[in-house]
């Protein structure tokens, strides 16, 4: 049984988008003959250098005694998806309207503020008819049915919130059908809310209302649906990078035919991290095993005694050190005892026969 302690980490940024690397796997405090442990950060892709490190393993034997630093870089790859508290922001008054006929892709509209989708910034935004919005100018409707993502078929650079075939000009009623859009707060915890109010499925209504909402600063994607029933089409929410090879979508959601009703689901990019921290490999104790006869006959007995710096020590089971006992078999019997340092918690063993 080992002591576990805290980690005692050193940050050193390399960038804004870093922080600290909170590391679990590995006590401060290991003993040398302690198996080897696996590290993890909470950020993919990380790098582990330092004595008795082999990738994401260390190992104590192999980094020897004493007190080792080793130190963690993560770059943070792609996006986590997480369902959330369903709380769109409500942007009834003061957001601009778009009257959008059915498949049909808005122009540039902004953003107001610059936004990072896959590592790229964007300061403007396109709207499509269909469900999503995209950052790439001269896309398709995608008309008629949501993608299975990712796929290098344009349109691509999306977020998909209820991709089918959504009609927002059915009826021509704007109270009633509506597309808007809105920037909220102010700097640097702005957000863009683009929503969906009552808009039908292409020719059978069947209304979704949806906010999908942009944060300035950590690059978060929340998208709220109060209302999205199934027309029975294939429909897709997620999100996807400009070329269509990587692709987060949310769990069922996936050109499948399903519905939701006061859910969220966020897209968060894994924010990178980078840091230090000490183990310390101690030894452990020195024990040892005296047996007071190395020959009997079965029946007689004999008394095994441990020495040594351990603070405890363990024959096992009916056993007891300088008590005399019986060996209850022919041949050579074996005696192992466990020393352990209560300071540590490192164990070491001597054997006797």
């Amino acid at each position: 049984m080992k002591r576990t302690l805290l980690f005692g980490l050193a940050l050193g940024l390399t960038s804004l988008s870093f922080g600290q690397c909170d590391i679990t796997g590995v006590p401060a405090t290991m003993c040398l003959g302690d198996a080897p442990v696996s590290m993890s950060v909470e950020s993919p892709g990380a790098t582990y250098t330092g004595p008795g490190v082999d990738g994401d393993v260390f190992t104590p034997a192999a980094a020897g005694l004493g007190t080792h630093t080793i130190d963690v870089e993560a770059p943070g790859e792609g996006y986590s998806v997480e369902s959330g508290t369903f709380d769109p922001i409500d942007i009834t008054s003061g957001s601009t309207s778009l009257f959008m006929g059915d498949d049909n892709v808005s122009g540039a509209l902004p953003i107001g503020f610059t936004f990072t989708f896959f590592g790229t910034d964007y300061t403007n935004f396109h709207i499509g008819s269909n469900g999503f919005i995209t950052f790439s100018s001269g896309m398709p409707s995608g008309c008629c049915t949501g993608q299975l993502l990712p796929s290098g078929t344009n349109p691509n650079n999306l977020i998909a919130f209820a991709w089918e075939d959504l009609d927002p000009g059915n009826g021509g009623a704007p109270v009633e059908n509506v597309v808007r859009y809105k920037m909220v707060g102010t700097a640097p915890n702005r957000i863009l809310v683009v929503e969906f109010y009552n808009v039908d499925h292409w020719s059978n209504g069947n209304n979704v209302t949806l906010h999908t909402q942009l944060y300035e600063t950590t690059n978060c994607i929340e998208i709220h649906t109060t209302a999205m029933p199934s027309d029975g089409g294939l429909h897709t929410q997620g999100i996807e990078n400009a070329s269509g090879t990587e692709a987060y979508t949310a769990p069922g959601r996936n050109r499948v035919n399903w519905s939701a009703f006061g859910d969220m689901w966020s897209f968060c990019p894994n924010v990178g991290c980078t840091g230090s921290y000490e183990v310390e490999v101690v030894a452990g104790p020195n024990v040892e095993g005296v047996i007071d006869a190395e020959e009997i006959c079965l029946g007689d007995e004999v008394t095994v005694t441990a020495t040594g710096t351990a603070d405890e020590y363990d024959w096992g089971v009916s056993i007891e050190d300088g008590v005399a006992f019986m060996p209850d078999a022919i041949g050579e019997n074996f005696f192992i005892v466990a020393g352990t340092d209560l300071a540590t918690g490192c164990v070491s063993t001597d054997m006797v026969s």
